[in-house]
């Protein structure tokens, strides 16, 4: 698929079928967001895939207490989970961390557009699961900053390949 066909495409999904992510699948979407900008700065990274329903259902549990939600579907029903989760960087470096969990998180999003897949951003909920840092089998040091639901979407996903009818959505200037 073209780059901007599978970003036309890249839409949050917020409906999934009851199918788990293939193996083949989910590799290629792990490829995909590792293929950061930032070249050697990524020992202060480690990616977590979630796919195990119970602890799904456990981390979804502690979020809808943390918001006081109880019927909140905090991954809208994807099977798989993608945690980032980062080590503080020192240094010259300050919050180079976040930025590489953006872009990270956003090839993935893009790659999974690419072949079909559904996804959807999920940031707000990574505090509350702070406190599960063994069942999340994290190295010592790192907390989940940032995640990624994925799935085969119930509904197909529409593109805009040729950005009819569209407009910059932020503010921007030129300064020639």
């Amino acid at each position: 698929m073209e780059t901007l066909k599978a970003l036309a495409m890249n839409k949050t999904t917020k409906k999934y079928l009851n199918k788990q992510v293939s193996e083949s699948e989910l590799q290629s979407i792990l490829l995909a967001g590792c293929s950061l900008p930032n070249v050697g700065i990524y020992n202060n990274l480690h990616l977590t895939v979630v796919q195990n329903p119970h602890l799904l259902e456990k981390i979804a549990d502690k979020i809808r207490k943390a918001f006081d939600k109880p019927d909140l579907k905090p991954f809208y029903g994807a099977p798989t989970l993608i945690l980032v989760s980062s080590i503080k960087e020192k240094g010259n470096y300050l919050g180079v961390e976040y930025g590489n969990a953006a872009c990270l998180v956003d090839n993935i999003h893009v790659a999974a557009a690419d072949i079909g897949l559904g996804s959807v951003n999920l940031w707000t909920f990574v505090n509350p699961i702070n406190t599960m840092i063994d069942e999340l089998e994290l190295p010592e040091g790192f907390i989940p900053i940032a995640g990624i639901g994925i799935g085969y979407p119930a509904d197909p996903i529409e593109s805009d390949t040729q950005n009819k009818n569209k407009s910059l959505q932020i503010n921007c200037n030129y300064i020639k």
